[in-house]
């Protein structure tokens, strides 16, 4: 979907045109079942073993945290963008 030419200034135009598509959420739903996956089968692995309670609650806490690490991740800021610019910043560029 475009950027709507109605909401812009007269003096304004659309520069880049961004669309979102779900093409970008594919990686990341691919990183998040397979992390999910690898966290519940590492819970599942230090669960059968005769640890000491606590050793196992440190390696919950050390899977709990890999398991949420790529959230930290740096996003694209720009990704999905639609960037409208008066004629005047576009003659610039």
């Amino acid at each position: 979907m475009g950027y709507p030419d109605n909401v812009l200034a007269g003096d304004e135009q659309v520069v880049l045109h961004r669309h979102p598509h779900w093409k970008r959420l594919f990686w990341p739903a691919v990183v998040l079942i397979l992390s999910s996956a690898a966290a519940s089968f590492g819970c599942a692995v230090v669960s059968g073993t005769t640890w000491d309670a606590n050793a196992k609650q440190v390696v919950y806490w050390v899977i709990g945290a890999i398991w949420i690490a790529p959230s930290f991740m740096p996003q694209y800021s720009s990704l999905g963008c639609q960037v409208p610019a008066s004629t005047s910043l576009a003659a610039e560029m």
